[in-house]
């Protein structure tokens, strides 16, 4: 699907409301099978649901937290993360604190944090251009750029 075709639709939908765009009636609008969102949507309840069962215990493994006591303070830190020896769609997770002793595949996992912090950082720097605040996003930005690219190196 063409992205502008799908930004003039979500534009519209959210015209039509007041200006706010909502997913539900993002949703209402897809139901139409002549709308251009309407093939973005699998609408096979069965296969819906799986994958909506499979996003709720993501949700759920990603809620798990583990305490983590250093000599000065206690963190708390996701129980699990994602397996980054599987490949593309793949899942599994490993255990964080199991990580303490797998030192290289720690620090994919690390590399795959930053990974994370520099792609919200982008997102958060597009919206800071926007309003003419994007100095301190990007000094973010280079820090963690830096670090990632500490972390390949180490690997």
């Amino acid at each position: 699907m063409n992205n502008s075709i799908v930004k003039a639709r979500l534009e519209e939908i959210a015209r039509n409301n007041g200006g706010v765009l909502r997913p539900s009636d993002v949703v209402e609008d897809a139901r139409q099978p002549d709308s251009p969102l309407h093939e973005l949507f699998n609408w096979d309840t069965d296969e819906a649901a799986y994958e909506h069962w499979m996003h709720t215990a993501r949700k759920i493994i990603a809620t798990v937290k583990v305490n983590i006591t250093t000599d000065t303070i206690v963190l708390k830190a996701p129980a699990y993360v994602r397996d980054p020896r599987l490949h593309g769609k793949e899942q599994g997770y490993l255990e964080t604190i199991k990580l303490r002793t797998e030192h290289e595949i720690a620090k994919e996992v690390l590399a795959n944090e930053v990974q994370n912090v520099i792609s919200a950082l982008r997102r958060a720097r597009n919206v800071a251009a926007a309003v003419d605040m994007e100095s301190e996003i990007d000094r973010l930005m280079e820090e963690f750029l830096d670090m990632r690219m500490r972390l390949k190196e180490a690997a």
